[in-house]
């Protein structure tokens, strides 16, 4: 978090961070920050840590059990806007989502959405200097941040109630009047981020970009977010601008706006700051046919004292039916210090000091994965521990008393949103996006309505041998290696 002005939420990236909220903060255990997926997570490789400093009509309805509405609007040129005064709060959070990321890429272009965050910071017409931009939304008392994710890109701005037509008209401005200045001096700033998953010879050695191209080859999903340098080198200003033209546009945009503000005064400030947004057209990514077969194991010889390990599995997607019940499948192996993953690998078998497991969803497909940093000699004990977890999860029961606390500590992460400003505006951002329905109370009802039963018709359809894939990135004997990959073709 340099510095609070740029939120690196790292790589597994989906983003190498992930202290979780609140239960397992031990010595800097990794943060699950955002809210992606209704259960309130971003995962580490969608949400790459980019941020660089970093006559409407109106619906009302209620949101959550706690009286918080919310108000959406639908700007003259099709942008969406959804409002939730939280007046107990003394803060304002203003989402601004795009429907672009590495899966509306190319090969060629990877990574020029990413590339692009980082421009729209280096000044405006009003603000031709990054300094100037900088300066303007400091000057405010604000923070300013974005993220580049696999399938949209926000841009966050959190100031003072006071301050918010200001904010809105400061955050329009690298919308419609993006200054694009300095590219070169940006690349340099980006090629850094891109090194830190290289090794000295250039390679791919980050463990979290590796499972995702395993999982799903060269379709964009597996790309990096960052993209490659020598992509990073060819883009140019017509490039950019290209790029901007095409997806920075009102039905391809949404807004949300959480906190102390009053929705009807932000009306006029919001059609006249964004208004001029051109309409263009909504994007649509490029669909996934199938994900690469398993099991199977990649190995990245790589120094260093220990071997990172992930194991991934393709899960469903955003409005399947299995969707509800495969996260909480997913916080009954890891949502704690109670839970199967983190007792039986850190606590029982002392394989690593810790472990994490969690559950993503794009549209049309998710991603089911478990991790751990382990002493090189440990990783076949590792993989053995994990895959028997999975079978546990797959054939066994699933405990009442399991179940119960993982439904529990999701609907407290649900409703517990209405204090954050930030992760309510940014899930109002998502649902707007994706089309799906507004705030919380549809997301509360959903996992009350989740059976046990459910969980393990979920595990069946994930824990699958032809779903899995394992990364290994490390130091492995050729004996581990054969003993890790006859597991593998042992594992039904």
């Amino acid at each position: 978090q340099r510095l609070g002005f740029r939120q690196r939420l790292g790589f597994r990236q989906r983003l190498g961070f992930r202290q979780r909220l609140g239960f397992r903060q031990r010595l800097g255990f990794r943060q699950r920050l955002g809210f992606r997926q209704r259960l309130g997570f971003w995962s580490r490789r969608q949400r790459r840590g980019i941020g660089r400093r970093a006559s409407p009509r109106s619906r009302r309805r209620r949101v959550t059990p706690l009286s918080v509405e919310v108000q959406q609007r639908t700007l003259s040129n099709g942008l969406k806007v959804a409002v939730t005064p939280l007046p107990h709060l003394h803060t304002v959070t203003i989402v601004a989502g795009v429907r672009v990321g590495a899966r509306h890429e190319s090969a060629r272009d990877n990574g020029i959405s990413h590339f692009l965050e980082h421009m729209l910071f280096r000044g405006t017409a009003q603000h031709p200097t990054a300094h100037a931009f900088n300066l303007a939304v400091e000057e405010l008392g604000g923070t300013l941040q974005a993220a580049t994710r696999a399938d949209f890109t926000t841009y966050d701005l959190t100031l003072p109630p006071e301050h918010a037509p200001q904010g809105i008209a400061l955050l329009s401005e690298i919308f419609q009047h993006p200054a694009l200045l300095h590219p070169e001096l940006e690349k340099r700033i980006v090629r850094e981020e891109i090194l830190e998953g290289l090794d000295e010879d250039g390679r791919d050695i980050d463990p979290d970009d590796l499972a995702h191209r395993a999982l799903f080859g060269t379709h964009p999903l597996g790309f990096k977010i960052a993209g490659t340098e020598a992509n990073l080198a060819r883009f140019d200003d017509a490039a950019l601008r290209a790029w901007h033209a095409r997806h920075y546009v009102a039905r391809n945009m949404a807004l949300g706006i959480a906190g102390a503000i009053t929705p009807e005064l932000l009306s006029p400030t919001l059609e006249s700051c964004f208004g001029g947004l051109r309409p263009g057209e909504r994007q649509v990514a490029a669909p996934l046919s199938k994900a690469m077969r398993g099991p199977r194991l990649s190995h990245v010889d790589a120094p260093g004292s220990q071997t990172d390990v992930r194991l991934v599995m393709p899960g469903v997607g955003e409005g399947h039916p299995l969707l509800d019940a495969t996260e909480l499948l997913a916080r009954v192996l890891d949502d704690g210090m109670s839970t199967r993953l983190f007792r039986t690998v850190v606590e029982d078998l002392g394989l690593a000091y810790e472990t994490f497991g969690g559950f993503d969803a794009y549209e049309d497909v998710g991603v089911f994965e478990v991790g751990a940093s382990v002493e090189h000699g440990k990783t076949a004990s590792l993989v053995r521990t994990v895959l028997d977890l999975l079978v546990g999860l797959r054939d066994g029961p699933i405990e009442a008393r399991e179940f119960e606390k993982a439904r529990t500590r999701a609907l407290f992460d649900l409703r517990a949103s209405v204090d954050r400003d930030a992760q309510l505006a940014e899930l109002l951002v998502f649902q707007s996006l994706f089309d799906r329905p507004l705030g919380v109370t549809d997301l509360v009802r959903r996992i009350e309505s989740v059976r046990p039963e459910d969980l393990s018709e979920a595990a069946r359809a994930t824990v699958r041998a032809d779903h899995l894939q394992v990364v290994a990135v490390g130091t492995l004997s050729e004996g581990l290696e054969r003993e890790t990959r006859r597991m593998l073709h042992a594992f039904r």
